[in-house]
């Protein structure tokens, strides 16, 4: 099974019995085909509107389009993101489970277990995980470090629709994740899309999304809370 391949089923709530050291190694050898292209003023507007965000969450619906199966898997749940760095991941159904990261510690659970790694040690799923978070929290500059960045506005009316476009520039990351898109409205997420090397597709589609949410100091301590290992 693949390293994507264990983020696919980890993400669906499942707990695989894999060994996490194919995804370690390192992740920062070698240099970009070319230099990232991320300072679109747009981009740089838009990225600023996540990084003043007090929080956000947002319901989920995700399909997993996987070329050993007719029919996509699907899973629905929550998303929590606590700026900068702190996320959770509940997904309620087919299989409850959650996967949460808190600094550069990642835990995941199901009612098969949980199990916590460093995500410095990881830095394939880092690549996964850190797509989506330095989106939300507007961190441009650490974004270029680890993706070729485009964007393309798609419609420029009232309500303007983007998408953003993530190649990662290293190691096994490059070689396993062909693409990753967020896409949106405003200042609105909608949308994430993990393209993968072998052509397995995930997208997850988001709704009810509050960028306004301000966590509790309660809702930080037990939200985002990472088991001790």
């Amino acid at each position: 099974m693949s390293s994507l391949g264990f983020l696919a089923l980890l993400l669906l709530s499942a707990i695989p019995a894999i060994a996490i050291s194919s995804a370690a190694g390192s992740d920062r050898a070698g240099a970009p085909d070319s230099p990232p292209d991320g300072s679109l003023p747009e981009l740089e507007s838009l990225l600023a509107s996540f990084g003043s965000m007090p929080g956000l969450s947002a319901r989920f619906r995700e399909e997993k389009h996987l070329s050993l199966l007719r029919e996509p898997l699907v899973s629905h749940g929550a998303l929590y993101f606590a700026p900068p760095d702190r996320m959770l991941r509940r997904v309620e159904k087919p299989i409850e489970s959650f996967l949460v990261l808190r600094d550069r510690e990642l835990a995941f659970g199901s009612p098969l277990g949980t199990r916590t790694l460093d995500l410095d040690a990881h830095p394939m799923v880092a690549a996964f995980v850190d797509a989506l978070r330095l989106v939300l929290a507007g961190d441009l500059d650490s974004l270029r470090q680890l993706y070729r960045i485009g964007f393309d506005a798609l419609d420029k009316s009232a309500n303007p629709r983007w998408e953003i476009h993530l190649e990662p520039l290293h190691g096994p990351a490059k070689r396993a994740i062909a693409s990753i898109r967020i896409g949106g409205e405003k200042h609105t997420l909608t949308e994430l899309r993990v393209l993968e090397a072998n052509g397995d597709e995930t997208v997850t589609y988001f709704s009810s999304v509050d960028t306004k949410r301000r966590f509790t100091e309660g809702e930080l301590a037990t939200l985002f809370w990472i088991p001790e290992s």
